[in-house]
């Protein structure tokens, strides 16, 4: 696809809220290049701590259930490949770590404690945005679903490092946000692990969107929609717009496509440097119709060599979602 046709794309999300073949590709920050892995595959590692409050192992069932979707898309047009690693057994970092580049891996996890409930207000991971890590906690808006952090080079926008957070953080009122396996019915009372409140695979496929670099749009039924209501399942289907988004960047026997956007004045794009977050209506957990989604959380560290993202703090930009 032409550096035209995908601008046509971004223009098109904009201004037609309906349509289904709406896509908008993630910008680097302040720059007119888009993020996108320079290579092929995706290895990600899934947290082996799971959820405690999805009954048995089924968050991984539906997490791989996400992923298979995205994979029976890519089969059609591309070869670009979402590999399973070992599960992942040791602490948790989110984010690209710059001192030591082989140790890095992407991660998708549950984080079930608040960071605002286990870390003193006066430790210096506040100030260095690290408390997540340091702590093992949720470290972002309390109504956000989930987050995925891509970390990538501000110099031609290649994304190296991709997490994917999901809030199960506690709360007084219970869990953020109770993530749930099951395909039916939609919790009509207080969300139960038996009928569908957050559900697991509907969230990691708009998430997997993040990750190869599909941002939010504004129209009722996609993907990558930043809404969701409680019971919610529709988003496991991959719609058309997202599709073409995902095909017209990782074409199959093709170098990824970059998106270059010619200077216009008449022209205005914004790329959110730190993310929106998701947040959730007015009312408390649970009580909210529609729940705002996890948005790709732009950071990074700069490189004059080889291409890095870092994460919110670092020296570049990555987004998060």
């Amino acid at each position: 696809m032409s550096c035209r046709l995908l601008l046509l794309g971004v223009l098109l999300c904009a201004g037609a809220a309906g349509a289904q073949q709406d896509f908008k590709r993630t910008l680097v920050p302040g720059r007119p290049l888009c993020l996108v892995w320079p290579g092929r595959d995706y290895v990600y590692h899934l947290d082996a701590a799971g959820s405690t409050r999805t009954p048995g192992d089924t968050e991984f069932a539906a997490m791989e259930a996400a992923f298979d979707a995205w994979r029976a898309l890519s089969s059609t047009c591309s070869d670009f490949r979402f590999i399973r690693g070992e599960d992942w057994s040791r602490s948790v970092d989110i984010g690209y770590d710059e001192e030591h580049p082989f140790d890095n891996y992407n991660v998708v996890t549950f984080r079930e404690r608040n960071c605002q409930d286990v870390a003193p207000p006066d430790d210096a991971c506040w100030e260095k945005e690290t408390c997540g890590n340091v702590y093992q906690c949720w470290a972002h808006g309390g109504a956000t679903i989930g987050l995925t952090t891509s970390s990538f080079s501000f110099k031609d926008g290649h994304v190296v490092d991709s997490d994917i957070e999901l809030n199960a953080a506690e709360t007084e009122y219970g869990p953020s946000f109770l993530f749930t396996t099951v395909n039916g019915p939609p919790c009509s009372g207080p969300p139960s692990t038996d009928c569908v409140a957050t559900d697991v695979q509907n969230t990691m496929a708009h998430e997997i969107g993040h990750v190869v670099g599909l941002d939010h749009v504004f129209s009722a039924g996609s993907t990558m929609e930043n809404t969701a209501a409680q019971g919610e399942t529709s988003k496991r289907v991959i719609d058309a717009g997202s599709a073409a988004g995902f095909c017209s960047a990782y074409p199959r026997g093709l170098p990824p496509t970059q998106c270059r956007v010619p200077e216009d004045p008449g022209l205005k794009l914004v790329a959110d440097g730190k993310g929106t977050g998701c947040g959730a209506s007015a009312g408390g957990p649970g009580l909210a119709a529609v729940l705002l989604w996890s948005v790709a959380l732009m950071r990074g560290g700069r490189r004059s060599t080889a291409p890095r993202a870092g994460l919110p703090g670092a020296a570049t930009g990555g987004p998060r979602g």
